[in-house]
């Protein structure tokens, strides 16, 4: 029976039967076809006895050398699972200190404060990248992390930067985990050393603190005593970014840059007194102005800061190279004052404004004879006020 006297259906039952050639569109080295078919696995042997993965992926090949055989049919199990579960394919391995610019670039520079910046750089420079930078990511294992917690100790370095050091790397990994990198954090699982606080922070009395404004010659310097010991900020939420706008009738706005947040501290009454005499002796400034100006009118810099932490305050003098002429020698005062003759209750030391955002509670005397007790917290979440009675 010939082709021409069978029916359609006939011709397309035999048709179907027979034997086509081979389908080759998912192996490497064939002409483009159908890419919905998923890609054949080739694995062969190299003439130095490794053996090579190659397969297909995103319309691209790729291959990865493995010594064993059975590396490499465990590597691509594992790539077709991940790709069954929706997961990314996985990316080949990097060292840390490439990595980190990835890190700095996507999430330091977006989230973290200048502040903040500057010591995970000091700390990476320092200690981790000496010890980590050349290891690969996925080579931070719970055990390699806990040999490096060990190094900086034996190297007689601070607990508390030991214990720094670790929530960096922490947060590096972290973000690893983010960019599908590595499956779990491993620094998570290692216990951080303990620490504890060399010095106590110096609690300031009212007494204490209308002692220091006394002894300071200039009022925007008693103005920024009165801002730290009645509002409890940080130093530089006050030097840096407070202005006359942020000011109110009950309660002094603060920005957080740290936790990206705004807080309202209430403006208690010797606090307000002292505002408005500064405001008065300013000329009246705008809103937009600093409360606390430096030499030139605008807010501070970290030398501005630092300049009178430690002439202002401490009543160093001035290096050799500048004369040594003391700035303002009557200031030594201020320092003496606490540890000739210490409070009764606590523990005599050196003051330092640098704790004042650090979170302490002060006890005070308005001017009318009320007494109030308020406390801020080191987080920023304002602060209270109660009758003491």
């Amino acid at each position: 029976m010939t082709r021409d006297a069978l029916s359609p259906r006939e011709i397309a039952a035999i048709a179907a039967s027979e034997p086509g050639p081979p389908d080759r569109s998912g192996e490497l080295g064939s002409p483009a076809g159908d890419r919905s078919r998923p890609a054949l696995m080739d694995i062969s042997r190299k003439p130095n006895g490794k053996w090579e993965l190659r397969w297909r992926e995103g319309g691209q090949r790729r291959s990865r050398t493995f010594d064993r055989k059975g590396d490499a049919t465990a590597f691509e199990a594992d790539r077709i699972r991940r790709k069954q579960l929706g997961h990314a394919a996985v990316p080949d391995d990097v060292p840390v200190r490439e990595f980190v610019e990835t890190y700095w670039a996507l999430h330091a520079n977006p989230n973290l404060a200048e502040s903040t910046r500057d010591f995970y750089a000091r700390t990476w420079v320092n200690h981790i990248m000496p010890r980590l930078g050349d290891y690969g990511v996925r080579e931070l294992t719970p055990k390699r992390l806990a040999r490096f917690r060990e190094e900086p100790e034996k190297a007689e370095v601070g607990a508390a930067t030991v214990r720094k050091a670790m929530a960096i790397i922490q947060s590096i990994l972290s973000f690893a985990v983010a960019e599908e990198l590595i499956d779990f954090n491993p620094a998570a699982s290692v216990p951080k050393p303990g620490y504890q606080r060399a010095r106590e922070p110096h609690i300031f009395l009212p007494a204490e603190v209308e002692e220091i404004r006394d002894k300071l010659t200039s009022p925007r310097d008693r103005a920024l005593v009165s801002l730290l010991a009645y509002s409890g900020p940080r130093p530089e939420e006050v030097v840096c970014r407070l202005a006359w706008e942020d000011i109110g009738e009950r309660a002094i706005r603060y920005r957080d840059t740290k936790r990206h947040r705004v807080r309202f501290t209430p403006l208690l009454a010797p606090l307000a007194e002292d505002l408005r005499e500064w405001f008065l002796a300013s000329g009246r400034p705008e809103g937009k102005q600093p409360v606390i100006p430096a030499h030139d009118g605008a807010f501070w810099t970290d030398d501005d800061w630092r300049n009178w932490r430690s002439r202002i305050w401490r009543g160093e003098e001035r290096p050799a190279n500048r004369r040594n002429v003391p700035t303002y020698p009557d200031n030594l005062l201020i320092t003496r004052a606490f540890t000739s003759e210490p409070t009764p209750g606590l523990e005599p030391g050196t003051p330092s404004l640098q704790g004042a955002g650090g979170g302490w509670s002060l006890r005070v005397r308005s001017r009318r004879g009320q007494q109030k007790s308020r406390g801020c917290g080191g987080e920023g979440d304002g602060c209270r006020r109660a009758d003491d009675g």
